[in-house]
């Protein structure tokens, strides 16, 4: 199996060592806005938990998030996009067009060279109640960033086609050959919050046609959950853990896995 370095947190970067008998990684330390040298740190992110981060060239992109300051007891919703360059170690804030409105728990995607997509999220109900958190404050909105150096491009994916794609967070989404596959995450139902099952695709080069609600085949389904990881390895779907409502068994640390291929021609899809 090939094993690349993963940036695994915004200030952690892992250093590959070749031995004889294997490849050994390391971490290393790095804080961007304190460089070697430097009397006055450097422009960085603020603070934050739940944002989006997304490899693409030579670097990463973050953006939203959510802060809670709780020296003041006051709740900051993110919505600036920042770059971290992996051979300078510097960060760099993103402009360009007006940004979607602040959330948390939104899933960030690298799609084709330069293009990034944002997908659902939860922003608390602070547009309408700044001073207290509503549950459930989900929504089904899906943007794409373009950003191949100067100024970035934020449109909204208008989607006029498809199936009903559910307000979601805390869900998983990955970029496969051209299409984003999303699974799980919480919903509403009702004045419910509950964890969903869902597989969705949409089609990034025709998003006009919708969201597709990808059908159960005659295998099996992972259990409904939230807070889950999801990665592509070649063609198949790996999902990891996350949240749940099983009784008796809420955190979970099963693996699942789907092929890609079935579930982008619209074909039912049977985990293993």
């Amino acid at each position: 199996m090939h094993r690349a370095a993963v940036l695994a947190a915004a200030v952690l970067l892992p250093k590959a060592c070749r031995g004889d008998a294997a490849t050994l990684y390391y971490w290393e330390n790095v804080d961007p806005g304190t460089l070697p040298g430097e009397v006055l740190p450097s422009p960085h992110p603020s603070v934050r938990y739940s944002h989006g981060m997304a490899h693409g060239g030579t670097g990463f992109l973050l953006t939203h998030g959510y802060e809670f300051g709780y020296h003041n007891m006051t709740a900051l919703w993110k919505r600036d996009t920042w770059r971290f360059d992996y051979d300078t170690r510097r960060w760099a804030a993103v402009a360009g067009t007006e940004a979607p409105d602040a959330r948390y728990r939104h899933t960030w995607t690298a799609g084709a060279p330069g293009e990034y997509y944002m997908v659902g999220g939860d922003d608390g109900g602070h547009r309408t109640s700044p001073r207290a958190y509503m549950s459930g404050a989900f929504t089904a909105e899906a943007f794409r960033l373009t950003h191949r150096g100067g100024a970035a491009v934020w449109t909204a994916l208008t989607l006029t086609g498809g199936d009903v794609f559910p307000a979601c967070a805390a869900h998983a989404t990955v970029f496969y050959n051209g299409h984003l596959v999303v699974f799980g995450g919480l919903v509403r139902a009702g004045e419910e919050v509950v964890d969903s099952d869902g597989l969705y695709v949409l089609n990034t080069e025709a998003v006009e046609e919708g969201w597709r609600q990808v059908a159960r085949g005659s295998g099996a389904w992972p259990p409904p959950r939230h807070g889950h990881t999801a990665v592509v390895l070649g063609a198949v779907l790996v999902v990891y853990g996350g949240f749940g409502p099983a009784e008796g068994v809420r955190n979970y640390g099963d693996v699942w896995v789907v092929g890609l291929e079935e579930v982008v021609r619209g074909e039912g899809a049977s985990w293993v």
